[in-house]
Formats: structure tokens, sequence, C-alpha cells
């Protein structure tokens, strides 16, 4: 489930992908990114984190995509 569907999209648009370069990316049709991002199917765990990985995203960045801001990371 995605907690922050515009933070994800604005790191999708930020990285210079489109949807359907993505799931290329990450080894999933576009349709079912687009089911995920909208909520009507979860990502998986190694999913969420190859999209961590494409985006670059920093720890805290995908904590609050993917688990909302109530989950703080500690390093």
């Amino acid at each position: 489930m995605v907690q922050n569907v515009n933070k994800l999209k604005g790191k999708i648009t930020e990285n210079g992908y489109t949807l359907k370069a993505l799931s290329t990316e990450i080894g999933i049709c576009e349709t079912s990114l687009r089911r995920k991002i909208n909520d009507k199917s979860d990502f998986s765990i190694a999913e969420s984190l190859l999209i961590k990985d494409k985006l670059h995203l920093s720890s805290q960045d995908y904590l609050d995509i993917f688990f909302g801001t109530k989950l703080e990371f500690n390093s």
C-alpha cells in the first residue's frame, strides 16, 4: 500500500521516469504498477525496494511513501 501517492509520483517524474519505463525497470507490467500506485493492489517488499533503488529514495522518503510518516528511520 502506498501511503504518499503524490510523493511517489513526484519522485518518479523527478527521476525522469514514466510509469511504463519504471514498470519495465522493476519487472512488472504498467497496468500492475498503476494498480499498485492507486491502491488497488499492494507492492511486494522486493518491488518497493527496487523502486527505492531506481528512484534513489532516501530511507526517510522510502518510509514516508510506503509506510507513512508515523515511522522513523534510526541509523
